[in-house]
């Protein structure tokens, strides 16, 4: 058995590994995969890792990226000790991990990507069914209404991770940048060819397992930065679902972001990403674009960052209590934004000393995108596709913007509105 193993590792290790994984993956499995009398209603199914095939960032959260070997069951409480989390959800199951132990996936000064150290530390994987999972959080959450719980949406490349940095700094709750088990989520919902309202009671109890699963500790606050790409979109389901929940939403001028994503990409990732994020908008969006798209990764992706930011103008009309915040706005006053954003998340004035060391260093770094990684890659794009996103921004979203930056000059709930004597 060991010289079968020893020769799947060989093919893996190969340029073509990838293309070879599912064949080496099902031939594990035929030898010592799980049979049907394993299969129990309250039970995981668990395989030891025994490499990561993971060649790109973006497919971190992908559990074919890891060659497994099935090891056994186990109870459903194992989801609950402290070195297993929620790595991911697909149609059928839940994903979870076992990292090493002597990594702290929290610890945003060295990963300041939760998705990637989680990938890169893992050990086990595990996985259970949607209603295992259910009905276990169903006795263990009874009570929970997301209280300990903040939420930054976001247009991704805005500063977010920044920010992010400035509440991990203040050390005064868990911070969990960029898990994708949301992302995966969000993307379930996107991918309907319906729209998932307020009236989709079905998705609630999905997006309450995800986030209680994530804030497994009921006594300690938790600050999520989820993924800054189509997750915007079930913003109004994430307060029926779990009604404590607190949600901000950040934004940056328009050319930065599409500049600095362009830098992040390169021209030769740019087309692929933008094809392939805008299947998981929701489908309102994709017919819009189906009207008004043009030719060129630029402009899609200009509109996907549009389309991001609209849900939130949707949901404000209706919820004052939902705030926006611009990374324009923290450059022009850091200790003012700062204390707000503390405020917003039950975190006190007397840590945002702490919390602006974070603007001493690359929020990004020891990750593929610090600023060291992509200082010399070009993010120009032209004048004429920043018009053109005028134009379609305020035409089919009523979003106005202006300048030379495209700065949004309408967005609502701003967090300075509320400042005392306003």
């Amino acid at each position: 058995m060991l010289g079968f193993v020893n020769i799947m590792k060989m093919a893996c290790l190969t340029p073509t590994r990838l293309v070879f994984s599912k064949v080496v993956q099902k031939s594990l499995d035929v030898i010592n995969g799980p049979r049907r009398e394993d299969y129990r209603e309250d039970g995981l199914l668990c395989y030891d890792v025994i490499m990561d095939l993971k060649e790109h960032i973006t497919q971190a959260n992908d559990i074919e990226m890891f060659l497994k070997r099935f090891r056994g069951v186990k109870d459903i409480s194992v989801i609950d000790e402290e070195d297993v989390t929620l790595y991911g959800v697909n149609e059928k199951h839940f994903i979870f991990v076992r990292t090493d132990p002597g990594v702290d996936l929290y610890d945003m000064d060295k990963h300041p990507f939760f998705f990637y150290i989680q990938h890169e530390s893992t050990i086990e994987v595990m996985t259970a069914p949607h209603e295992t999972v259910f009905r276990h959080m169903r006795q263990k959450t009874e009570g929970r209404d997301g209280s300990n719980i903040t939420l930054l949406y976001n247009i991704g490349r805005c500063g977010s991770t920044l920010v992010t940095s400035m509440v991990y700094r203040a050390q005064q709750c868990v911070v969990i940048s960029e898990p994708f088990a949301v992302l995966d989520i969000a993307a379930r919902f996107n991918e309907l060819d319906r729209p998932v309202t307020a009236e989709c009671t079905e998705y609630f109890e999905m997006i309450r397992c995800v986030l209680l699963l994530l804030a497994k500790d009921p006594e300690k606050l938790y600050f999520m930065k989820i993924h800054g790409v189509a997750t915007a979109s079930f913003l109004h389901l994430v307060h029926l679902a779990l009604p404590g929940t607190r949600e901000i939403f950040l934004y940056r001028a328009v050319k930065p972001t599409l500049t600095s994503f362009k830098r992040l990409f390169g021209p030769g990732y740019l087309w692929l990403i933008a094809d392939l994020l805008l299947k998981y908008y929701p489908i309102k969006y994709r017919k819009i674009w189906e009207k008004v798209g043009k030719r060129g990764c630029d402009k899609k992706l200009l509109f996907e960052i549009i389309s991001q930011m609209h849900p939130f103008y949707l949901e404000a009309e209706q919820r004052k209590e939902i705030k926006s915040y611009s990374y324009e706005s923290l450059l022009g006053n850091k200790e003012v934004f700062c204390e707000s954003l503390l405020r917003d998340i039950g975190i006190g004035k007397e840590h945002v000393p702490k919390a602006l060391t974070a603007l001493e260093k690359d929020s990004q770094k020891n990750s593929p995108f610090s600023r060291d990684a992509l200082a010399n890659r070009d993010g120009n794009v032209s004048e004429g596709t920043f018009r053109w996103a005028r134009k379609i921004a305020k035409e089919e979203f009523g979003i106005e913007i202006e300048g030379e930056d495209y700065v949004v000059k309408n967005f609502p709930n701003s967090w300075e509105n509320y400042l005392p004597g306003c």
